[in-house]
């Protein structure tokens, strides 16, 4: 049988302004960043395979999330509201996602592989895709967050899944968002 770890970009903290490769360093500062880590090294000690995932995003996608978030505030007419629009993360459609998984856990590759666009949007990029989409456009974006330190950026390099796995992702942002709208 093959194994395939499903990991998190997570796991290269949120330091980089560049995408991380699946050789650079981790950052193992949180509880949820240990574990994945602890469980990444048994299932490649046991001859599996690691996945690590950017934000995941997409029909059945956890309630508690900075897409949910925005998207539960559509429609609305007074200003859509996020905690910080300044976090550059790499957004990943549920369906590439899929794809990827298939062709990873067909494969007889043994090791870890990022599964990602290799494409980073800021928070505020992401509700105003939201909004154009919904026809609200002109809405305001009110963030709580302060803008006052390094900008938190989380950019996974997709090389290797497309060298090893064959694998590209086809849903850009824009139309991925469009379609949750």
């Amino acid at each position: 049988p093959r194994l395939v770890y499903i990991s998190s970009g997570a796991v290269y903290g949120d330091k980089r302004q560049y995408p991380c490769k699946s050789s650079d360093t981790v950052v193992a500062n949180d509880i949820y960043s240990r574990a994945k880590l602890i469980n990444e090294d048994i299932v490649l000690a046991s001859g599996g395979a690691v996945a690590r995932l950017a934000n995941v995003y997409g029909e059945g996608m956890a309630a508690s999330n900075v897409i949910s978030d925005i998207i539960a505030q559509i429609p609305a007419a007074d200003s859509l509201k996020v905690r910080d629009e300044t976090p550059i993360r790499d957004y990943l459609h549920v369906n590439d996602l899929v794809q990827a998984l298939e062709k990873f856990a067909s494969s007889d590759y043994c090791g870890i592989i990022n599964i990602a666009t290799g494409v980073g949007t800021s928070v505020r990029r992401v509700a105003e895709i939201a909004l154009s989409a919904a026809g609200q456009a002109g809405r305001q974006i009110v963030s709580s967050g302060s803008m006052k330190r390094a900008v938190s950026t989380n950019i996974l390099d997709i090389t290797e899944a497309n060298s090893v796995l064959g694998w590209v992702p086809k849903i850009g942002l824009v139309d991925g968002l469009t379609e949750l709208v």
